[in-house]
């Protein structure tokens, strides 16, 4: 499992243990990744004291806050073929866990979905209509038939390492491009309805909003430049067979 942290030193020994447990039940055979990336309270403290604990858990660290980087440093890492990306704070129902795991012998990734039948999504009103409206915009954007592409993921190491340096860890929406870079790639992908309880409060909420709408604009663009320069490209070469 790939567990990024940011300055969660209030929580992260408590949910890492309970995370480990709830994986214990599962299997034998596992590993967290805490990915701490930039944090500036005592979270790395935290985190170096559990990886020597427990066998089962190790410990990544950015000198940088960077959710993408963390991500790319986990998927790198890992010793599984088989990945689950959670969140720290548990936010999201742990049963994903082991539903995403069952489906990956059939997927190359599953999305975790707030807006999927049976979904319960309890976070404040302003998070929820931002969410609707950004992946309104995903599936206009990128004719992309998926409903949460932001949420917690599972993924074929195998397959999705073939795409994670495709999507630079700079871009504000880096989940969603790789989604749709898999979508183009031909990946399996599917969704299961989740839980997502989260009360903490957002922080810059609309700036980051509108940093996403700039990324998911600009992404969509270079997407149908990359597709245009590669028709070109397969043109020129016909023309000089």
């Amino acid at each position: 499992m790939i567990i990024p942290v940011h300055n969660e030193e209030e929580i992260i020994e408590r949910n890492i243990l309970k995370i480990r447990d709830y994986a214990d039940q599962l299997s034998s055979k596992k590993e967290i990744l805490i990915c701490e990336n930039g944090s500036t309270d005592s979270t790395l403290k935290i985190a170096e004291d559990l990886a020597e604990r427990c066998d089962d858990i190790r410990l990544l660290s950015l000198p940088y806050p960077s959710l993408p980087a963390a991500l790319k440093r986990g998927i790198r890492s890992s010793r599984f073929e088989n990945l689950v990306y959670f969140p720290v704070d548990l936010s999201v129902n742990l049963s994903f866990v082991e539903e995403s795991l069952r489906l990956l012998n059939d997927y190359d990734i599953v999305l975790g979905s707030k807006r999927l039948r049976g979904a319960v999504d309890d976070r404040p009103l302003e998070r929820q209509i931002l969410s609707k409206g950004y992946h309104f915009l995903v599936r206009v954007l990128f004719d992309m038939d998926l409903s949460d592409t932001t949420c917690v993921k599972a993924f074929r190491r195998s397959k999705i390492i073939q795409l994670i340096d495709q999507v630079p860890a700079s871009s504000s929406v880096f989940e969603t491009k790789l989604v749709a870079e898999a979508l183009r790639s031909g990946f399996k992908i599917t969704e299961i309805p989740v839980e997502v309880k989260d009360h903490r409060r957002s922080r810059k909420v609309l700036r980051r909003a509108s940093t996403k709408l700039v990324d998911l604009l600009s992404s969509r663009f270079a997407m149908d430049h990359r597709r245009f320069s590669q028709v070109n490209t397969s043109d020129q070469e016909a023309g000089k067979a």
